[in-house]
C-alpha cells in the first residue's frame, strides 16, 4: 500500500459491511463513489520504499588544572548528528465499478454503474525526503574539593545549540549557567544554580531569561542523636524552589512578534475595465512583548530506610506556571479592529505528592524477593484565562482543570409521549424522535441549546497513577510481574466505532443496545438513523464519557538461570518466557482505554535466552 501509516488501513474499517463486494462477479474491484475498495488500497495503489542515514558524532575533552588548584578541570565537548530519509513512491490507481441486482432474488442480473477511477501503470515519485540537524557546543569549569567536613562543587558553563528542520530557519539557543554546591560533614546539603538562556524565537530584548533555583537538605541520620541507628539507618529532609523557562509553546506561530500580511478578500477595481486587483493586507497582529513561559517550582521531601528493607521516599510539589499563552478577551476590545495575537497572560498551578516504597528481603543464600509500590496524584487549575464575559458563571474555565470536559447532560432517552408533550422541552438544533437522547435544561432558560454545556467529568489526564512491581529469586529461578493503574480519568466515546452509520460509516455491536418502542426500558444506545449526519445524538454529552480509569498487567516474565556452563570461566545462561498486555480490568470495553483509538491492547507473549560470558 503506498502510505507510510498504519492509520490509513484503520480508516477503511468505518465502512460498512455491505456496501461492496471487494471483487464484483466479473472479476473487478468494487466499490462506488463514496468507497474505495479496501483490498485494492492495500494491493493496487503501488508502494513506497525509504532509504535514510544517520550521523551521530561527539568529542569531549578534559584538562584538569591541579596545577592552577586542585580540583579545578576545564572541559570543552561538540556534538553533530545528522540524519536524512529519502522516500521513492511508486503510484497507481485501479478502476471499480458499483454493482446491483436489477432481478429478483431467485433470478439474479447483475448491474454496473459507472466506472469510478482508472487502471495506471506505475508512476515514480522521488520528490519526497525528510531531513534534520544539530550542533551543539558545550564548555564547561569544573571545581570539586573536600577541606575536612567541608566539600565543595561548583561548575560554570556555556552552550551553544543550532537545530536546523527541513527548510525551516534554524533554531538556535544560546545559555551560559552556574551552579555551587556545599556538603557539611555530610549533614547539611546546599545548592545554588542560575542559568541564563536565549532563544531566536522572541524579540530582541525578549530573547533571554534568567532562571535562578536553590536547595536545601539535611541528612538527620548523620546525627549524633540517629548515627548508626539500627531501626531508621537513613533519613533525609529536603526542598528546594526554582524558576525555569519554555519557549516551546505548541501549534502557535515561531515569531509571534512579527505582523502577519496575506493576501486578502476584496481588492481594488482601477483602469477602464475596472480590473480588480488584490494586494496584501494585515492579517494578524504581532505581539512586541512576546516572551518566555515561565514555572514556579517548588518541591519538600523525604528519603528513608527503615530496618535496612524498606526505603521509602515522599514528595510534596507546587508549582506555578505563568506567561502563558492566552488570547486577550478580556484584557483588549474587540472593536479595535485587527486580529490579535496570544500574549503571555495566561496562569495555572499544579499541587501533588508523589511516592515510592520498596520492600526487599533475602532468606538464605538463594531465595530474595521485591516488591516496590509508586505513585503520584496530582491537580491542576488555570488561575487566569483572559477569558471574554460569559452570561453564566459555569461557562467559565478559569479556576477550573486544564481541558475540563464541557458537554451536555444526558438525561435518557425521549418517549413518544414525551414528544407529543408541547411542554416537554426540545433541543434547538434539530427535530428529535422518540429514542433520541434527551438533556437537561442547566441554565433554566426554557431552551436546549450550547449554552446548557457544563463542566462535568475529569480530562483524558489522569489525577492517580500507581505501579506495583513484584519480583522474587528462588535456587535459579526467577519472576517479575508489572503492574500499572490510572484513577480519575473520564474519556470519551467519540471514535467512529461508537457512531453508527454517521458519515455513510459502518455499524458496531454497541448499536445492539439500541432504543426501539420494546426495548426502551433497557436501551443502552439511541435509536438508529439513516440520518447520516445526526445532529442531537452525537453531540458532545455525559452520554458518551466513560470512567477512565483501568488496571492493566503489563508485563509478566519467568525465567531459570544456568551457572557457569563452561569451567573456569563465568558463563551464565538465562532462558525465560514473559508475556505483555495480559489482561485489563476498566469500564470500556472493545477499545483500549488508555488509548482510546485502534483495537484493544494485544497480549504478547515471547521466548528468548541470554547467555553471558
Amino acid at each position: 500500500m503506498n502510505g507510510q501509516y498504519a492509520s490509513t488501513i484503520f480508516d477503511k474499517t468505518n465502512i460498512p459491511a455491505n456496501a461492496f463486494p471487494i471483487y464484483n462477479p466479473n472479476n473487478t474491484f468494487g466499490g462506488n463513489e463514496t468507497y474505495t475498495n479496501p483490498y485494492a488500497d492495500l494491493t493496487e495503489t503501488g508502494y513506497y520504499s525509504s532509504n535514510s542515514r544517520t550521523i551521530n558524532t561527539a568529542l569531549r575533552v578534559t584538562e584538569k588544572l591541579d596545577m592552577i588548584t586542585k580540583g579545578l578541570s576545564v572541559s570543552a565537548a561538540v556534538a553533530f548528528n545528522s540524519w536524512y530519509i529519502g522516500y521513492s513512491n511508486k503510484l497507481k490507481t485501479y478502476a471499480r465499478y458499483p454493482v446491483s441486482n436489477a432481478g429478483t432474488a431467485d433470478d439474479i442480473e447483475y448491474t454496473y454503474g459507472q466506472k469510478q477511477g482508472d487502471d495506471t501503470s506505475l508512476e515514480g515519485d522521488e520528490s519526497m525526503s525528510n531531513q534534520w540537524r544539530n550542533m551543539i557546543f558545550t564548555g564547561s569549569l569544573d571545581y570539586k574539593r573536600t577541606f575536612g567536613r567541608h566539600r565543595v562543587e561548583a561548575n560554570a558553563q556555556y552552550t551553544y545549540e543550532s537545530r536546523n528542520v527541513g527548510p525551516e530557519q534554524p533554531y538556535l539557543h544560546i545559555g551560559g549557567g552556574a551552579r555551587i554546591s556545599y556538603a557539611y560533614d555530610k549533614r547539611y546539603l546546599l545548592d545554588l544554580s542560575a542559568g541564563y538562556q536565549g532563544s531566536e524565537r522572541f524579540p530582541v530584548g525578549k530573547q533571554y531569561g534568567f532562571f535562578p533555583a536553590a536547595a536545601i537538605g539535611w541528612v538527620v541520620s548523620n546525627e549524633g542523636f540517629l548515627k548508626n541507628n539500627r531501626v531508621l539507618p537513613y533519613l533525609k529532609l529536603r526542598a528546594s524552589y526554582g524558576l525555569t523557562g519554555n519557549d516551546e509553546m505548541g501549534n502557535t506561530d515561531r515569531f509571534m512578534y512579527v505582523d502577519s500580511y496575506a493576501q486578502v478578500a476584496g481588492g481594488y477595481p482601477f483602469g477602464v475595465g475596472n480590473n480588480v486587483i488584490y494586494g496584501p493586507g494585515l492579517t494578524l497582529l504581532g505581539n512586541p512583548d512576546f516572551t518566555w513561559e515561565k514555572e514556579r517550582k517548588f518541591n519538600v521531601g523525604i528519603e528513608a530506610n527503615i530496618l535496612n528493607m524498606f526505603d521509602v521516599s515522599v514528595d510534596y510539589f507546587h508549582n506555578r506556571r505563568y506567561d502563558i499563552l492566552a488570547a486577550p478577551d478580556r484584557d483588549i476590545p474587540v472593536f479595535i479592529g485587527a486580529n490579535l495575537p496570544m500574549l503571555n497572560l495566561g496562569r495555572t498551578k499544579n499541587l501533588g505528592f508523589e511516592l515510592s516504597l520498596r520492600y526487599s528481603g533475602q532468606a538464605g543464600k538463594n531465595i530474595s524477593y521485591f516488591a516496590e509500590f509508586t505513585s503520584w496524584l496530582s491537580k491542576n487549575e488555570i488561575t487566569y484565562k483572559s477569558e471574554s464575559v460569559k452570561v453564566y458563571d459555569y461557562q467559565y474555565t478559569t479556576g477550573r482543570p486544564i481541558f475540563q470536559p464541557y458537554v451536555l447532560i444526558a438525561d435518557g432517552f425521549y418517549t413518544q409521549e414525551e414528544i407529543d408533550d408541547p411542554n416537554v422541552l426540545k433541543p434547538s438544533w434539530s427535530e428529535v424522535m422518540a429514542g433520541d437522547i434527551k438533556y437537561k435544561d442547566m441554565n433554566n432558560d426554557g431552551v436546549i441549546d450550547d449554552n446548557d454545556s457544563y463542566p462535568m467529568g475529569y480530562t483524558s489526564t489522569p489525577e492517580f497513577s500507581a505501579g506495583l512491581n513484584l519480583g522474587a529469586t528462588i535456587y535459579g529461578f526467577d519472576i517479575s510481574l508489572f503492574f500499572h493503574g490510572v484513577a480519575g480519568r473520564t474519556v470519551y466515546l467519540g471514535s467512529n466505532y461508537y457512531k453508527a452509520f454517521q458519515g455513510n460509516g459502518s455499524v458496531s455491536k454497541v448499536a445492539l443496545g439500541r432504543w426501539t418502542p420494546e426495548t426502551a426500558e433497557t436501551a443502552t444506545y439511541p435509536r438508529l438513523t439513516a440520518n447520516v449526519s445526526d445532529q442531537n445524538n452525537f453531540r458532545s454529552s455525559t452520554f458518551w464519557q466513560k470512567n477512565g480509569d483501568f488496571l492493566r498487567l503489563r508485563n509478566v516474565e519467568v525465567g531459570y538461570t544456568f551457572k557457569n556452563l563452561l569451567k573456569n570461566r563465568k558463563s551464565d545462561l538465562r532462558v525465560f518466557i514473559s508475556g505483555n498486555n495480559l489482561f485489563t480490568l476498566d469500564y470500556v470495553k472493545d477499545l483500549d482505554p488508555e488509548l482510546m483509538s485502534g483495537y484493544p491492547a494485544v497480549a504478547t507473549y515471547s521466548v528468548g535466552a541470554k547467555i553471558q560470558f
